[in-house]
């Protein structure tokens, strides 16, 4: 059974008001126009209200939250979407394939509370299904390299442009959008550039948005700890690499992440309209991590091969073939690198370093984890289990107990 859609288009409608909440400024964009919203401010919002005090529940339990969120097949989305499911809300996934990548997602919430839909991010009537009576829209798109058929204009400025132009038509109460540590107007990638024309854009159709800034996000099959671990085992020869090894870096857990969202949507008033900086407790610098994983993998053997690369050294190179993989490239062979930096914009994004900052973009304090009340983890504590698949088992030695564990 459907959740009712909280309180919007159609309340105002039967009040015979409008409500204009307009957010217009100058920026490298351009000047924006003025955008009569239909949503109703969170402080007026009855319903989002009493939603934030009655998402205590178990898994079985109805907390009134029905949340779209797009990009629910990455590690963020499924983390997302099970504490989600933990409290009863209904989830619609929007997915794009053949689903099998978001199957698993059905069983994070109870019977029928969990709902894959598909969609296309150029497919205005694909998405607007996806987001009628929800009262949530939670955007975790991203995407990490371009191809000939999504950039990252595509994605982030005029995928999040869709989202929440056609959230606010649909009357969705709130709406998340997760950017990126780095993004700013004048970022060196473009990565982050069109991330933060994202956030601007969004908040033209919604001032009370709540942007979250995550960190580089370490977790299961992540592009972080993976990557380096693959590097360590399976590189050519035996000659593992760690490119920019100066970058200091400080990665945040994905189910911090998760967690902050979930602060953002059980906390509405608190949240609306604020910017977060989500970093974890640890900062180094990439070689400094990528030394610790090899430890971590007894990898001595090797150790002494590390090779190191500046970022400086690659570029011309891949400046020259960034048409060529942008534009010729199929979308097919990206999969047989999935964790190599292979495009100029990934090797200009380790010139950044992503530690936590201490003043946003505005020259105001940045909000952090510490104003969500979260707790980092432990980086030390997840290293062991995050690595363990990657443990050899050329020193296991059998005791003769493992019928009884």
């Amino acid at each position: 059974m459907l959740l009712r859609r909280a309180r919007g288009l159609a309340f105002l409608k039967r009040e015979g008001q409008t409500c204009r909440r307009c957010f217009s400024e100058s920026t490298a964009l351009g000047q924006y126009d003025d955008i009569v919203s239909t949503v109703p401010p969170l402080k007026d919002n009855v319903d989002q209200k009493n939603i934030a005090l009655q998402a205590m529940g178990g898994r079985s339990s109805v907390s009134g939250i029905r949340a779209t969120v797009f990009g629910g097949s990455s590690i963020l989305g499924h983390a997302v979407i099970n504490m989600m499911g933990q409290i009863g809300s209904q989830v619609v996934v929007p997915y794009r394939g053949d689903g099998r990548e978001v199957r698993r997602v059905k069983m994070m919430g109870d019977l029928g509370q969990i709902i894959p839909l598909p969609f296309h991010i150029r497919d205005e009537r694909t998405v607007r299904r996806a987001i009628e009576g929800s009262n949530i829209v939670i955007n975790l798109l991203g995407n990490r390299r371009e191809s000939w058929n999504f950039t990252y204009h595509d994605v982030h400025v005029n995928g999040s442009h869709l989202l929440a132009k056609t959230a606010m038509e649909c009357g969705a109460d709130r709406f998340i959008q997760v950017s990126s540590l780095t993004a700013a107007p004048d970022a060196i990638s473009e990565f982050d550039r069109t991330k933060w024309h994202g956030e601007q854009v969004v908040k033209q159709y919604y001032p009370e948005a709540t942007i979250l800034r995550p960190s580089l996000t370490y977790g299961c099959n992540d592009r972080f700890m993976y990557w380096m671990a693959q590097t360590w085992k399976h590189w050519w020869f035996k000659t593992p690499y760690v490119l920019g090894p100066n970058r200091v870096v400080n990665p945040v857990a994905v189910e911090d992440v998760a967690l902050a969202v979930m602060r953002a949507v059980t906390s509405p008033i608190e949240t609306a309209g604020k910017t977060y900086h989500l970093t974890g407790e640890l900062e180094a610098t990439q070689e400094m991590f990528m030394d610790r994983i090899g430890k971590v993998l007894s990898m001595k053997e090797v150790g002494a091969r590390l090779q190191r690369h500046e970022p400086d050294f690659w570029l011309p190179l891949l400046a020259i073939l960034r048409p060529i993989q942008k534009n010729f490239v199929p979308p097919i062979l990206w999969q047989l690198v999935p964790r190599m930096y292979f495009t100029y914009d990934e090797v200009m994004r380790q010139k950044t370093d992503q530690r936590k900052p201490e003043f946003d973009e505005h020259g105001n304090p940045a909000l952090t984890h510490d104003d969500l009340g979260i707790k980092p983890r432990d980086y030390f504590d997840r290293e062991a289990i995050l690595m363990e698949p990657f443990h050899p088992m050329d020193y296991w030695i059998y005791d003769g107990c493992d019928w009884v564990r």
